[in-house]
């Protein structure tokens, strides 16, 4: 629904149905970008992910994932494309973007630029993100915070 913008849901008087209605169609897509800049060392890092609906009936957005170690701008660099994400992904490769297959691939890359070596540490953060209460600390540092090791080693 984020894709497509859904913002209320309609009623059909007749029918008693209702429907999403959203600010756009299937087509267009959304796009979430990020500008990362270490000015010590003189580098910047952008991360994106565009999304969209293939056809009016699916239920998952397609993705594209995406780094650049330039800054990426959605006016400068997601616009005047159509609605063809082919032609988005020729245009972004051609300048140098890269396009990763998979998050697996995007997270590796993206982890590497930014030094983030381990891959646990990216999924305490989503937690952190997304928690409301940690129940209990210990279950939440052993689950979240330690890398798995063989205790009889």
């Amino acid at each position: 629904s984020y894709v497509l913008g859904h913002y209320k849901s309609e009623r059909n008087e007749a029918t008693g149905t209702t429907r999403p209605v959203a600010l756009r169609q299937p087509g267009n897509y959304s796009v979430i970008l990020g500008v990362f800049t270490n000015r010590g060392y003189d580098t910047t890092v952008t991360l994106a992910q565009v999304f969209w609906m293939a056809d009016g009936n699916a239920t998952q957005p397609e993705r594209l994932f995406l780094t650049a170690d330039r800054a990426l701008s959605v006016t400068d660099d997601f616009c005047d494309f159509g609605t063809d994400v082919r032609s988005l992904k020729k245009r972004l490769t051609g300048s140098g973007v890269r396009v990763h297959p998979s998050f697996t691939a995007y997270s590796k890359d993206f982890r590497r630029r930014m030094g983030i070596e381990s891959e646990q540490a990216l999924e305490l953060f989503h937690q952190t993100v997304s928690m409301k209460s940690v129940g209990s600390l210990d279950d939440f540092v052993r689950s979240h915070m330690l890398e798995p090791f063989d205790a009889a080693a």
